[in-house]
């Protein structure tokens, strides 16, 4: 019997290490990003300190999610080569930080170097629609199996990657000023153009984001309406992870703070862990015990913060009343009643939430009402499914 290697097919060996070096492109730029107060240390040094320390911290958290993206998708296309949400992860990350990087170099090297900075805003200007793109509708669009879903759907979605890919090349030749905080011209730009066409290259892309901002989470929705227990399940975690960042976007938009960025960007990195989580189906099930817990803390929060504000604000009134000052009491005996009510109002949340989305078992008409009961069936069939035959041939045998 012959014991010759067998040689690797050129394209597999190709499969394989593309997700690496794509990967390690994108350590470079979150190190280049992360590390930008150092390697520009003249240029930083000239704001105020207090900036520095929100630029800084802000720079740290984009380097760390452009690396949660690319490692996610780096995990997923080594356990699934053929599932494209890996992909659009391992670029969308290397992407994103081409945006910011450009636009950070760019900024930086503006009035030192102009010919320099011009190509790093463009590579951040002709970037920012793909990355957006890819990271956003692409991904919700193929999420969790990699593939659009057949017929309309499928060709809005590549009609809205058309457009976005359409506005990034005539982005890249539009005569003119590349932005307009930036007085630098595009280093490509074609003088012969008409010098309305970056404002056509922004339309393309805005209307191709906003369509697949629609189609995006629709075709979730019908994805979730067609699928069995587990597909549901994974597209929970997915959504989820959706919904918080949704939520604390128009509080970064609203209240235009450094910090609010930083947390708009923590709450997008959940989408890759999401998504990881859910494609390689680790604890897969535990979605609805985080859901459940989300929807008791969250409001439980948000009461026990105003009950304490509001008593805060009503003993200091009654003890400036009584002795002419505030007094440091009223914190006190605030965060003291809080203590005493804390569990009763958590038990009352918690019991709307469970009465609300917990399915009740015991009232169900049968065992097969139970969802439980019914994801473990489920996954029992398909693991007989799954499970090679034994050769026949060989028993008779």
């Amino acid at each position: 019997m012959s014991s010759e290697p067998v040689v690797e097919p050129r394209s597999l060996r190709r499969q394989a290490v593309t997700p690496w070096l794509v990967w390690t492109a994108a350590l470079l730029e979150a190190a280049l990003i992360g590390f930008s107060p150092l390697l520009f240390r003249r240029q930083f040094a000239a704001s105020a300190t207090d900036v520095n320390l929100d630029l800084v911290a802000f720079l740290a958290t984009i380097a760390l999610v452009v690396m949660v993206f690319a490692t996610a998708g780096a995990l997923i296309t080594r356990k699934q080569p053929g599932n494209l949400v890996g992909w659009l992860m391992l670029v969308g990350g290397p992407a994103l930080g081409a945006v910011f990087l450009g636009y950070l170099v760019g900024v930086v090297l503006a009035d030192s170097d102009p010919a320099t900075a011009s190509w790093f805003v463009l590579a951040g200007v002709v970037m920012f629609g793909p990355a957006l793109f890819v990271l956003g509708p692409g991904l919700a669009s193929v999420f969790p199996d990699g593939r659009l879903l057949p017929g309309r759907w499928a060709r809005v979605a590549w009609l809205s990657a058309t457009a976005i890919v359409v506005g990034a090349v005539i982005a890249a030749f539009a005569p003119g000023q590349l932005e307009e905080s930036i007085t630098i011209a595009n280093p490509l730009g074609i003088a012969a153009l008409p010098a309305g066409l970056r404002a056509v290259a922004d339309t393309l892309t805005t209307l191709a984001l906003g369509v697949g901002a629609v189609v995006g989470p629709a075709s979730l929705v019908v994805r979730y309406r067609r699928s069995s227990t587990e597909v549901r399940h994974q597209l929970k975690w997915f959504l989820y992870a959706g919904v918080v960042w949704a939520l604390v976007i128009p509080i970064s938009l609203i209240a235009e703070e450094t910090w609010t960025a930083i947390l708009a960007l923590l709450a997008l990195g959940l989408v890759p862990v999401a998504v990881v989580i859910s494609v390689l189906r680790y604890r897969l099930y535990e979605i609805d015990t985080l859901i459940n817990r989300t929807l008791v803390y969250v409001p439980l929060v948000g009461v026990v913060a105003g009950i304490y504000a509001g008593m805060v604000a009503l003993l200091q009134r009654a003890f400036t009343a009584l002795t002419g000052d505030t007094s440091d009491a009223a914190a006190v005996i605030s965060a003291l009643a809080l203590a005493a009510v804390f569990t009763p109002i958590r038990s009352v949340i918690q019991s709307a939430v469970d009465r609300r989305f917990k399915p009740d078992a015991s009232s169900a008409s049968s065992k097969w009402d139970d969802p439980e009961f019914r994801a473990a069936v489920e996954t029992i069939v398909r693991d007989i499914v799954d499970r090679p035959s034994p050769d026949r041939s060989g028993l008779r045998n």
